[in-house]
């Protein structure tokens, strides 16, 4: 064999990795930190010959200075594509523990970069420092949200069975009426979040008495165990029933 031959035998491999690209997501992916997670990987052969990679995945963990690389490299997966084909791959990843929200780069090694944003995996322990003493109210008598506050150790009143007069309420019913004891005390002041089958596809605020309850989709919080962005929807959605001004424009909460 000639020295040519070698020569192109030994770039194959780059060849064919470089003919697959890596398609960014509208947004990128959001999960939680501590735990195995599964990235979507959308990847396409621009190629007009089947593409062949034994692709290996870098981990590198970004702040506004530096860039740091988490561990080696390590395989991932065989992938071949077909020319002018794109496919949906999941990688499976795990990352490590974080305070606050953090972005990280998946590198990709000869096909691209992409970015995560990793979520602390006890960010509902937030609704429990909104709601303070008394807990937090519970109406959920279909077991939606009991089980994750149980699993994130957050002490909650049961409003089905022992109502209490909270600063904040969760109910998770498609009733078509508040359930009395919440209801009761939203009227004297109590603030809450009411999630419900809804063709409204936004949350919004409205006044019962001298409180406020926040309407809710439930669409808006499904993967709510499985994914960060349902559940800052739903702290975000607490806030509000707790300052519900902070809808308003800043011209509008001038005193005249």
């Amino acid at each position: 064999m000639n020295k040519a031959f070698w020569f192109v035998a030994a770039l194959w491999p780059l060849a064919a990795t470089a003919q697959i690209e890596l398609v960014p997501d509208a947004e990128p992916p959001a999960v939680f930190a501590s735990r195995p997670q599964n990235i979507r990987v959308t990847l396409r052969n621009i190629g007009d010959t089947i593409a062949t990679s034994d692709v290996q995945i870098l981990l590198f963990q970004l702040t506004s200075a530096t860039t740091v690389p988490i561990g080696k490299a390590r395989s991932w997966k065989r992938i071949q594509i077909l020319p002018r084909q794109t496919v949906l791959e999941t990688l499976p990843l795990e990352f490590p523990a974080v305070r606050s929200s953090s972005r990280f780069r998946v590198e990709l090694l000869g096909i691209g970069p992409m970015e995560v944003t990793v979520y602390p995996n006890d960010l509902l322990k937030r609704l429990s420092v909104l709601a303070g003493e008394p807990p937090l109210g519970v109406y959920d008598p279909d077991g939606q949200l009991k089980p994750l506050l149980k699993q994130a150790a957050i002490g909650a009143a049961d409003f089905e069975t022992e109502p209490t007069d909270s600063k904040l309420a969760i109910v998770w019913s498609n009733g078509r009426i508040l359930p009395e004891s919440v209801e009761s005390r939203v009227k004297k002041g109590m603030s809450a979040v009411w999630i419900r089958t809804s063709t409204v596809p936004t949350s919004y605020a409205a006044r019962i008495g001298a409180g406020v309850v926040v309407m809710t989709p439930e669409a808006a919080l499904r993967g709510l165990a499985d994914s960060p962005l349902p559940q800052l929807t739903l702290i975000r959605d607490a806030e509000l029933a707790l300052q519900p001004n902070a809808l308003r424009l800043p011209s509008d909460n001038q005193t005249e």
